[in-house]
């Protein structure tokens, strides 16, 4: 793609979301159509609950097994590998549950969904110049002074004040509660 822009993640800070989002999709199938049956309850379901136990019909069954002999071994190694794809997703989705919120509304805020020239629908009003440096003050611990592109940005900035302002509970102005409306 000619003039693609990338951004790339050097702090790592999105890869277990990626990862999450990879594993869940892959594992959850795979549980549900890899993860050996009993064979002998499936043949006794098939069979109306009982087998015949004549001298022919148990050396048929023998011979049977004896021609797949890596059976059980296959078997239990999709078995592993399901357990250890269960326990990698489990540990994924706790790592994630660690991650600090203040850095994924950030990352939130920072989408260009937010901004004029990309989206049609947000409106830039010339009250946002006095509301929304009164908004900041009124919120504790927000890094405004970040210059980080485009965390800097003004989009960006008026982004993250209205989801920390959702958060907090504080009332806004008519015009602010509707963009934040627009945000959420």
């Amino acid at each position: 793609m000619a003039g693609a822009k990338f951004q790339y993640d050097e702090s790592g800070g999105t890869f277990f979301y990626f990862l999450l989002s990879f594993l869940a999709p892959v594992v959850i199938p795979c549980t549900y159509y890899f993860w050996p049956k009993d064979e002998r309850a499936a043949d006794s379901e098939k069979k109306g609950g009982r087998s015949c136990r004549c001298p022919q019909c148990v050396d048929k069954s023998r011979r049977l097994r004896v021609n797949q002999p890596w059976r059980r071994t296959k078997q239990n190694i999709v078995r592993v590998l399901l357990v250890l794809g269960w326990v990698a997703m489990a540990a994924t989705a706790y790592k994630c549950h660690l991650l600090i919120l203040r850095r994924v509304i950030t990352v939130l805020a920072a989408s260009l969904e937010f901004e004029k020239s990309h989206n049609l629908e947000i409106m830039l009003r010339p009250a946002d110049d006095v509301e929304i440096p009164a908004l900041i003050k009124m919120l504790p611990n927000f890094n405004e002074k970040n210059s980080e592109r485009p965390l800097c940005y003004e989009y960006s900035i008026k982004a993250r004040a209205l989801l920390y302002a959702h958060m907090l509970r504080i009332p806004l102005s008519p015009g602010l509660d509707e963009d934040r409306c627009y945000i959420l």
